[in-house]
């Protein structure tokens, strides 16, 4: 029994399979657990050809998803510390290797592959751009790698020719995937009332970011009152995160009729019928098209989207009839699709018949006044009333018809068939459907929207694990620029254009090594604006006015908005993160890289036999201080770099007493390490890869990581003098660093687009000034002298 708040983020990797599936770390089978590794995700791990350089490992893993399905997998670990142990006890056992030999198990972008005596099916480890083998080719891009895998192939290859497979790959009975939990809840912590005040709180295990994500509470005894008054907090805690919480009914809205005669849902008759084809592309495989091809009820979905609708859940008969669905209290037995307006105050479904498919649509009576006041704007007359004038306009219907990207629908559903098999294709999503409880129970069902702020933070607020700590992500692109005249992408002078963001402390790395080598001339660039909302990174629009170089529209895409935009471009399903810094290719319009660290070296010493002595003599990553600086770039990095983002995106206060603790330390050994240098730099007299990477975090330290991420034992300039001095050197003394620094930038991003931590956002005026000058102490600082 649980008390206080709803807790958030405890199911982050809550396993997708019933209990009596997993493993136990002190005793489990080794071959079984192997063999289950290489089965179709998600009860695998996903298995792929992966290039570094010109050497492509084939059906290999890596070692951050190889955490997380080790997670899912054994019942007794629950961190991914603990999965690391466990990964680490199984490498030994002789089941699989680093693909080069050189690493132990890691949670990280580390390449892993099955050991051959444990494979499935047989294969080489490697293959290089030159080797020629019957049948495959080096995957030039993610998607390419996702359709083209062995690791993708294994399953239909073994059904085939095993005759005798192990139950848990070639089951004959229908997998069964629990997508909701119960919990019982206490709702009057506070004992104001003398029985018991306690709930079932079911709620969704996962939750696909494109929908609804939904909570049901089930009760006897407790009172009304107790409940309003949780349901009050919950609501009160979601929107300070950008969320709205709305009570729907648990019927679905065709049947609202059979217990309310006169709320009779509104018909909406289309003026052009959707087509029924839908069309076809690449990604889909051909064990799928058929199903796909006479879904016209998938165009109303792109309706819906466009009239401001969110998916709240599929219909029962739209999951694989291969998978058997389990909910916390039953089965699903909506027969038709559903969405809530993003208002709350309307429902709408699909209703496909044989002929036609048309739209319903029902006032939510269920939602509060307070919801309906706040969204008085558009009420509900005016919401079904545009939805009826965009339905009868035929030409309207006709072009969102023959968009490229109606295709696009929700993320696919890790429960849907077409994610076992890895088609990418609509799938229902995870939702928690209505159950016939006995009369005596009570039952309300709740759903949190998706609104703009949440959508923007959804990757940072997934980036959590079950104690709470922040788990940065990885970057999806890492191809390298290269000085060989023969490279897929070689040094060029303006070849390619480089996107970042003055408030972003990665991005401003790429910014100060691009100016200290002199490659402004080969990689022009565009800075986005600091502002963060529903889709990301946004271009600056000529009627903005904000400080900084090259703050601009995209020059490269005319018409583009939103760095999202150019990932798109690149790839019309990709699923990963807008992040800046990002190295764009114009002559093949690919993106080379978002890693900045990567950027960074590629700056170093590519471009050298192109530029003039002065900044080719300049060396950031000297041989003779490679390994020291490596060593050093490694603490910096998970302590300082990526510290305060873990002290400021932490979700339990143990998670956050335990990464502003080992910030702080790393500060001390920091400025330690400064007081024994001969200056002014970290390492002496030269300028290295240490200042640049550290710079970024430090100049931004003061300004907004103490009050904004709660790393406040202490701050630069008071409680650290040689890092204080060190910073404000660079700062004043070396334009590439001080002329990229742009604190309205950094300030208003971080206080304006981390709603879940400054709801309000409220920008501080301080510190003032933002960086002292270089010869000027705080007078705490000066008296202790």
């Amino acid at each position: 029994m649980s008390s206080g708040h709803l807790a958030t983020g405890s199911e982050a990797w809550a396993p997708l399979f019933v209990e009596s599936e997993m493993y136990h770390s002190s005793e489990f089978d080794l071959a079984h657990l192997l063999q289950q590794m290489q089965d179709a995700p998600p009860r695998g791990v996903d298995l792929r050809d992966r290039r570094w350089f010109t050497k492509t490992h084939l059906n290999c893993f890596r070692g951050d998803e190889m955490t997380s399905w080790l997670l899912s997998a054994f019942k007794d670990v629950q961190t991914r510390g603990e999965a690391v142990a466990v990964g680490n006890e199984i490498m030994e056992c002789g089941a699989f290797n680093h693909v080069r030999g050189q690493h132990r198990f890691r949670d990280g972008n580390y390449f892993y592959q099955i050991a051959s005596p444990y494979r499935t099916t047989q294969y080489p480890d490697t293959a290089t751009i030159f080797t020629k083998s019957a049948g495959r080719s080096v995957p030039p891009t993610p998607i390419m790698e996702a359709r083209f895998s062995p690791a993708m192939k294994s399953a239909a290859d073994k059904s085939e020719s095993n005759g005798t497979a192990s139950p848990h790959i070639h089951a004959t009975a229908r997998k069964q995937v629990l997508l909701s939990q119960m919990l019982q809840y206490d709702v009057d912590p506070s004992r104001s009332s003398d029985q018991q005040g306690v709930v079932e709180l079911h709620y969704d295990r996962i939750h696909n970011p494109e929908n609804c994500y939904h909570i049901r509470l089930s009760w006897l005894t407790t009172t009304h009152k107790l409940v309003r008054d949780a349901i009050s907090r919950w609501s009160t805690l979601a929107n300070s995160h950008g969320l709205t919480l709305v009570q729907v009914p648990i019927k679905e809205a065709s049947e609202q009729h059979q217990s309310h005669p006169f709320d009779r849902p509104h018909r909406v008759r289309l003026a052009y019928q959707p087509p029924h084809q839908l069309p076809t592309t690449p990604t889909i495989s051909q064990r799928h098209s058929s199903a796909l091809s006479n879904d016209n009820g998938h165009f109303l979905k792109a309706v819906m989207r466009k009239l401001d609708f969110v998916l709240d859940f599929e219909s029962a008969h739209s999951f694989s009839t291969k998978l058997n669905v389990t909910y916390s209290w039953g089965p699903l037995d909506y027969t038709r699709t559903q969405f809530v307006h993003r208002s709350g105050l309307v429902l709408g479904q699909i209703c496909t018949d044989e002929d036609e498919v048309d739209i319903m649509l029902l006032q939510n009576r269920l939602a509060s006044a307070k919801l309906a006041l706040a969204s008085s704007s558009r009420n509900v007359k005016d919401i079904m009333q545009s939805v009826d004038d965009f339905c009868s306009d035929e030409g309207k219907l006709q072009k969102l018809y023959n968009e490229g990207d109606v295709s696009k629908g929700p993320a696919p559903s890790p429960s849907s068939e077409a994610f076992i098999n890895g088609a990418d294709i609509d799938v229902p999503p995870m939702h928690l459907p209505p159950h016939l409880l006995s009369p005596n129970k009570h039952s309300i069902r709740h759903f949190t929207s998706v609104t703009a702020m949440a959508n923007a933070q959804k990757d940072i607020l997934s980036w959590a694990d079950k104690s709470g700590e922040f788990k940065r992500q990885q970057s999806s692109f890492r191809d390298w620029i290269s000085s060989k005249p023969d490279a897929e992408f070689p040094a060029e002078k303006g070849r390619y254009h480089l996107y970042v963001s003055y408030a972003c402390p990665w991005a401003h790395r790429a910014l100060i090594v691009r100016k200290l080598k002199g490659l402004e001339d080969y990689f022009p660039y565009t800075s986005v604006h600091w502002e963060m909302l529903e889709k990301g990174w946004r271009f600056a629009t000529k009627s903005d006015n904000e400080p900084g170089e090259e703050v601009t529209p995209d020059p490269v895409h005319e018409g583009f908005t939103h760095l999202r935009d150019v990932y798109f471009s690149v790839n019309k399903d990709y699923e990963g993160r807008f992040t800046v810094p990002t190295l764009y290719d114009k002559k093949q319009k690919r993106i080379v890289s978002n890693e900045s660290s990567e950027i960074i070296r590629m700056m170093y010493t590519e471009f050298d036999h192109l530029l003039d002595d002065k900044y080719k003599s300049l060396d950031l990553l000297p041989k003779d201080l490679k390994d020291k600086i490596e060593e050093t770039n490694e603490w910096t990095y998970n302590d300082i770099n990526n510290g305060v983002y873990k002290s400021g995106f932490a979700t339990s206060q143990d998670a956050y007493e335990k990464a502003v603790t080992t910030l702080f330390k790393s500060l001390d050994r920091a400025e330690a390490d400064l007081a024994k240098s001969s200056g002014p730099f970290y390492f002496g007299d030269r300028i290295t890869e240490q200042d640049v990477r550290l710079y970024t975090t430090i100049i931004r330290f003061d300004a907004v990581y103490v009050q904004h991420f709660k790393t406040n034992l202490r701050d630069i300039r008071s409680g650290y003098p040689n890092l204080h001095k060190w910073v404000r050197n660079l700062y004043w003394n070396h334009p590439a660093f001080g002329t990229t620094t742009e604190f309205t930038h950094i300030k208003k991003h971080y206080t304006k687009s981390h709603k879940q931590i400054n709801p309000h956002s409220i920008t501080p005026l301080g510190p003032v000034p933002d960086i002292l000058p270089v010869d000027e102490e705080v007078a705490a600082v000066k008296a202790s002298k």
